[in-house]
């Protein structure tokens, strides 16, 4: 009978928790060093604020595709822009 609220690392309350950002930095250096991914994609600009960087560092910046988050956008636009990037990069 409590009132949910759905929240995201973009959210005031969880930016402000340094610990809550560390654990999101530990968990793409994990995900990097057990998958080994060709590149990494950063989707909106929270997350390619705070987690750019490292991902940069552990794949290369060339290898780092931003994205705009598509909450708002068209899916099919959205997912058709991100592929044709990865085409271009030459990373699919």
């Amino acid at each position: 009978a409590g009132e949910y609220k759905n929240m995201t690392p973009a959210d005031g309350a969880l930016r402000k928790l340094e610990a809550f950002q560390e654990l999101r930095r530990t968990a793409l250096r994990r995900f990097h060093a057990v998958l080994q991914p060709s590149a990494i994609v950063c989707i909106g600009r929270e997350v390619a604020g705070s987690l750019g960087p490292l991902a940069e560092e552990l794949a290369g910046p060339q290898r780092v595709v931003y994205c705009p988050h598509p909450a708002r956008a068209v899916p099919l636009k959205w997912a058709r822009n991100l592929r044709r990037e990865l085409h271009r990069r030459n990373i699919v």
